[in-house]
């Protein structure tokens, strides 16, 4: 027989089952050094299944001959939806590859963070009237406690730290990309532990800030044609000299 609270506990029931999850996900060695802390939260919103953390060193570019170019490479640090990364070369495909790099979402976590703990402590009433009218999830008065007790806890959100991703995040949705427009926007839901998934107000952004991001757009745009030039020029240099050295063997058999 099982008798519950029958003593202090050295840490609490919730602080407990974070590092029972945490326990649970597995960690597959990897050069770079320490796991990836969203590896275990990440999935496809398509198929459900876990997403793969990618990470790759950059490395020195080579020139046609062989020889250094004194370029480097990004490093890569990404996930892929998993059902797609097993089926690649095998079989049919299951499911799209969902990728998405992790700075974007840590960047989105921390501004999700930022705005909900600003929300919460300005406007604790509205935040809790808004969690119990969610159409979502029927939460519980007690869990909602948990999630502002959670908020006052952090007194700053200027840093996406592992605890604060283990404490705060219980799962992350991630959509495949859509480009139908010509420029690439993916759509990544967030669950709040205790509270789910919310829309808190955002600020407006500053005339300043739509330039930056005007500016930032424009940019992509550049990249995106200049990528494409680059690419449409390299493969007809190859095609050229395919050609040349097909038509040097057939005059050399002649």
């Amino acid at each position: 027989m099982i008798f519950r609270d029958t003593q202090e506990a050295i840490v609490d029931e919730d602080t407990w089952y974070v590092v029972q999850k945490i326990r649970e996900t597995k960690h597959r060695p990897i050069a770079q050094g320490k796991a990836n802390p969203l590896t275990g939260l990440m999935f496809c919103a398509d198929c459900g299944a876990k997403m793969f953390n990618h990470r790759t060193k950059g490395y020195e570019k080579k020139d046609k001959d062989g020889n250094p170019t004194g370029k480097y490479t990004n490093a890569q640090n990404n996930y892929t939806c998993s059902t797609y990364s097993k089926a690649k070369g095998h079989f049919e495909n299951k499911c799209s590859q969902h990728h998405v790099r992790t700075d974007v979402v840590r960047d989105l976590l921390l501004t999700t963070l930022h705005y909900t703990a600003s929300y919460v402590k300005e406007h604790e009433d509205e935040f809790l009237e808004k969690v119990r009218k969610s159409n979502v999830l029927k939460q519980e008065a007690s869990n909602v406690d948990k999630f502002i007790a959670l908020v006052h806890k952090y007194t700053d959100f200027s840093e996406l730290t592992t605890p604060m991703i283990h404490e705060f995040i219980d799962r992350i949705e991630v959509h495949e990309a859509d480009k139908s427009t010509g420029e690439r926007t993916q759509e990544i839901d967030i669950y709040l532990k205790y509270v789910g998934r919310l829309d808190v107000p955002m600020p407006e952004l500053t005339p300043e800030e739509l330039a930056e991001k005007e500016r930032k757009r424009r940019k992509r745009a550049w990249n995106r044609t200049y990528n494409r030039r680059k690419a449409e020029k390299e493969r007809a240099e190859k095609e050229k000299a395919a050609l040349e050295a097909a038509t040097d063997t057939d005059k050399s058999k002649k």
